[in-house]
């Protein structure tokens, strides 16, 4: 008996001398002093009460039951999550619980992991909330959803898979004509029911990107309200008549979008809203597979929540961000999209283009956390974009130089760039070998050798040797580019390549500056706009090489790798030269949307830096005179005025 009721009873935060158990939505008050023993005839009482004595018998599928539908969904419960093993093994009970429910089949089998870890990523550790997950799938094979049993790993959190079909629940027949109803839609009308022992949980569709903790979200009141929802401002701005009066609701504030709902279980249950949601599917005016029925039942008894909420990308294809920031009654401080999303806590991937299927903008935070799955993304890289393979089957090239006293203070970025997420990737430290071999290196380089760190030598080509060397060396890889004396987040590299599969003709990079050039001539590097914020590619990004840059293969003019000029035009412009052969490659640079770079300098390592050089001392202006006499004697002059001229 132990077994069955340990699924249904939670803990709550009661008065010192007691502890609450629910089961089925009852709660059983008993002091903590009780007994085993008197625990167990409590709850027999209970159970024996609301006929649930022959169900905790023999578990059969005969008589006494509430709802013979349900029972089976426990069943299937039981069998794949092993009931013996109650909540006490995840939770603590000084723990807050966030419920949270999410419906998919086998065609959403990749965004709800990738979901997950999305919410995994962004959680606030230090308030220590416990995750109870609550999977309702139509996925038979259980070897696919055994990847769910990996995010267990992870403290406070307990992942509940309930495998359903239409056998389980008693489907109704939703016939329009023209119109696919799917049976995974519908079951999200039946979640009251199939999770009866809560009274409050957060449905989460399976195309959404969880960006930043969403404590403030489930911890908000919902009073006498079904569920908190975000409006969905399309419908009622582009259909014609709006959607509120295609649908006959008069009194309706806002017309919202179902893929995130804070479900009020108890009152959907009291009211019975589940048997009003199946009717009006039946027999209402539908044109959205559940959303138009929730809206209608729900009609006024909702809490309208922040855009942050539910940040639905369909609106980025429809309106300019001064109509959103109108809309939603946003700040004016933000000026991209790609601002607006970074503070977002859920952003919903709401259009029929899917970011696992199609290449477009604002897809970044859901490569980002992709990548992330480094344990299972080789799995499904063969089965979405060629790119994943291609990531998956190539390394990714991290170069970076240092040299003379600088060597002995490069542990830090060393530690930094081995804790990359993203784990594809090989580091390659160039030094020169006029100063550096195997015998007189350092002890702690040494000691950090390994699979994942190489040291090259080369001539000295000074600052030059972060990048020549490894595109002579790796010319088909993606490149990185770091600095030596920098300490990078351990996102750093996994943005960058988010980065790229979103636009992979172009260099990426965190950190840029708006070059300007007017009259064939550069402005004073002093006058460029410093660290520039854009959602487009451009000419005129002169990457920042101390944020790291990622050049895809080819992506630079052949005559990068003339160090004999390079040294004689841009001694200590490395930076310049690059961006210099990415502009005459045609090749544009794009400036990560989602980058949370910073610099991070290491301790006692400014005191010798090309920046005092470059930028203190306007040399930048010196090497931006010569690039225009290296133009001149080396390509068509008149063509490349044309283009910086149109830069």
């Amino acid at each position: 008996m132990k077994n069955i009721f340990s699924f249904f009873y939670r803990k709550e935060r009661p008065a010192e001398n007691v502890i609450y158990i629910y089961i089925f939505n009852q709660r059983v008050v008993y002091r903590k002093r009780t007994t085993y023993t008197r625990l167990l005839r409590i709850l027999w009482m209970r159970f024996e009460k609301i006929n649930y004595r022959k169900y905790l018998v023999d578990q059969s599928d005969g008589i006494n039951r509430v709802n013979k539908s349900i029972c089976k969904l426990i069943k299937n419960y039981d069998e794949y999550n092993n009931t013996s093993c109650s909540i006490n093994k995840y939770y603590n009970s000084r723990n807050s619980i966030i419920n949270i429910v999410y419906i998919f089949d086998e065609k959403y089998l990749l965004p709800t992991i990738v979901s997950i870890q999305s919410l995994l990523n962004s959680r606030n550790i230090r308030r220590s909330n416990f995750y109870d997950i609550y999977l309702i799938t139509t996925v038979r094979e259980q070897g696919k959803l055994d990847i769910f049993k990996n995010f267990e790993s992870y403290s406070n959190l307990k992942i509940n898979i309930i495998k359903c079909n239409d056998k389980d629940i008693n489907f109704p027949k939703i016939e329009t004509p023209g119109f696919h109803v799917s049976f995974a839609a519908v079951l999200k009308f039946y979640i009251p029911e199939i999770l009866n022992f809560k009274n409050k949980v957060l449905y989460i569709d399976s195309d959404t990107i969880i960006n930043k903790d969403i404590s403030e979200l489930y911890f908000s009141n919902l009073n006498n309200s079904y569920a908190a929802v975000v409006e969905d401002i399309k419908p009622k701005i582009l259909y014609k008549p709006p959607i509120l009066q295609k649908l006959k609701i008069k009194s309706h504030k806002a017309y919202f979008n179902s893929g995130m709902m804070l479900l009020n279980l108890e009152k959907l249950r009291d009211d019975g809203i589940i048997n009003k949601l199946i009717e009006y599917r039946k027999t209402g005016i539908n044109y959205f597979m559940d959303q138009d029925a929730f809206n209608v039942c729900f009609a006024n008894k909702v809490k309208l929540m922040s855009l942050r909420f539910n940040c639905l990308i369909h609106n980025f294809d429809c309106f300019d961000l001064d109509t959103i920031k109108k809309e939603y009654k946003l700040a004016e401080k933000y000026n991209t999209f790609n601002g607006l999303l970074g503070d977002m806590s859920i952003v919903h991937y709401s259009s029929k283009d899917k970011p696992w299927s199609i290449n477009k903008p604002y897809n970044e935070l859901w490569y980002k956390n992709f990548l992330t799955l480094n344990y299972c993304s080789k799995n499904f890289c063969s089965a979405y974009d060629s790119s994943y393979k291609y990531l998956a089957e190539n390394k990714i090239i991290v170069s970076l130089t240092s040299y003379g006293k600088r060597l002995s203070y490069i542990k830090p970025c060393l530690d930094s760039l081995l804790s990359q997420k993203f784990n594809n990737f090989i580091i390659v430290l160039w030094l020169s070998k006029n100063e550096f071999n195997d015998d007189n290196l350092p002890e702690f380089i040494k000691s950090m050798v390994c699979d994942k760190l190489k040291i090259m030598y080369c001539d000295d080509l000074k600052s030059y040797k972060k990048l020549i060397p490894s595109l002579e060396l790796f010319p088909e890889n993606i490149i990185v580019t770091a600095d030596d004396d920098i300490i990078y987040k351990n996102t750093w590299l996994i943005e960058l390549i988010s980065s790229y599969l979103i636009d992979k003709k172009s260099i990426h990079c965190h950190r840029a500056h708006l070059i300007n050039y007017f009259n064939h001539k550069f402005e004073e590097y002093s006058k460029f706009t410093r660290n520039v914020k854009s959602d487009n590619s451009s000419f005129k990004f002169l990457p920042t090489g101390c944020g790291g840059v990622l050049y895809p293969p080819n992506s630079l003019n052949k005559k990068v790798l003339d160090y004999e000029n390079a040294s004689k035009y841009a001694p200590t412009g490395d930076d310049i030269w690059f961006w210099l052969h990415a502009v005459l490659n045609m090749t544009k640079i794009k400036i990560v949307g989602q980058s949370s770079f910073e610099l991070s300098f290491i301790p006692n390592t400014q005191e010798e830096s090309l920046y005092k050089i470059n930028d203190i001392e306007k040399y930048n202006d010196v090497m931006f005179d010569n690039i225009i006499q290296y133009l001149n004697k080396y390509f068509k002059g008149t063509e490349i005025s044309n283009l910086l001229d149109a830069l």
